[in-house]
């Protein structure tokens, strides 16, 4: 009797262990909103009951809507559409949200010299323009657009923004989608799920023990992937112009405008950068696609936090060293 209950104790154990373990490969998956634009969002949670996670769900949801009435540009009652109807002076009350992604953005633009800034809308409304109309803009055009940019004319304090030019006019595009991953993360925490990933357009940003199998996109072949690789949880984003173009005389021009020149950038057709979260590495991302592969490379050598695979019109590929012996082709 005695060997039995023991090895009655050792099978309800040894199921338990099973079970345990069956449950945290438990993987559940849904796409039910959309942030930036319209770009739907996929969040994947590992080990986690479905009613948990159906609440974690509505939870990120209901934070990425409130955040994109701060960041979305294309919404006209949004805050960051206040803020460009603002012209010059301040705007007060301005939410801490805004506040810490403006504060990120000026970081980066110091820290690449100016080649990524948030304030380059009035370049990118007049290339949208001068592509209606099928021309290239004069120089004078440009001129005029690039005296209404730059982060050296914005101030930021606890909770007013200032600008010192009129008509100036913010495009978020190149680091809220990462902030929005980050936070929908966060929100998942907060709901007690240990370990996924939110995913919107090829960005993540995912979280938890052990590692995730991430995705390189082959520029312009839609669904096929330059290779995969096995990296911990952080934020994996890419920049490029083989999807997002217009086209004037029958050639493209990358929807990403230098800041400093005034022009659109075509020397890489792809950057995919890997971080500690999703936020700097889109924003590290756009910066590389504007400083092109000599300076982007030179920037990356300064980071050592973050890894990148930089692809060139000319079929070109540069990549971290640590990433060379991971990449599975």
């Amino acid at each position: 009797m005695k060997r039995l209950i023991i090895l009655i104790i050792a099978l309800v154990i040894s199921a338990t262990f099973m079970l345990q373990r069956t449950f945290r490969s438990v993987r559940r998956h849904e796409a039910s909103f959309h942030a930036m634009g319209g770009m739907p969002v996929n969040v994947v949670a590992y080990g986690v009951r479905r009613g948990q996670f159906k609440m974690g769900m509505r939870e990120v949801a209901l934070y990425v809507n409130e955040l994109e009435d701060i960041f979305n540009e294309y919404r006209t009652d949004s805050e960051i559409s206040q803020l460009n109807r603002l012209g010059k002076g301040c705007m007060e009350d301005v939410s801490p949200a805004l506040i810490a992604l403006l504060k990120d953005a000026k970081l980066w633009s110091r820290v690449t010299g100016g080649a990524f800034d948030v304030t380059v809308g009035p370049l990118i409304d007049l290339w949208k323009r001068a592509a209606k109309d099928k021309r290239i803009p004069t120089e004078e055009e440009i001129a005029e657009a690039k005296s209404r940019v730059g982060m050296q004319h914005v101030t930021i304090n606890d909770d007013s923004v200032c600008l010192d030019r009129d008509k100036m006019k913010f495009a978020l595009g190149g680091i809220a989608k990462g902030a929005i991953l980050d936070e929908a993360t966060l929100v998942l925490r907060r709901s007690r799920i240990a370990r996924g990933l939110v995913d919107a357009g090829g960005d993540v940003a995912s979280f938890g023990k052990g590692t995730f199998n991430v995705g390189i996109q082959s520029p312009g072949k839609q669904g096929k992937l330059y290779g995969s690789i096995m990296l911990p949880a952080g934020g994996v984003v890419t920049s490029g112009d083989y999807e997002r173009f217009v086209t004037i005389d029958g050639k493209n021009y990358s929807h990403i405008i230098d800041p400093r020149s005034g022009r659109p950038e075509d020397e890489l057709v792809s950057v995919t950068v890997m971080g500690p979260d999703a936020t700097n590495a889109d924003a590290l991302a756009t910066a590389i696609s504007v400083l092109g592969k000599k300076r982007g490379v030179a920037l990356m050598e300064r980071l050592p936090n973050f890894r990148a695979v930089i692809m060139s019109h000319d079929g070109s590929v540069w990549m971290s060293d640590d990433l060379r012996a991971l990449v599975k082709y």
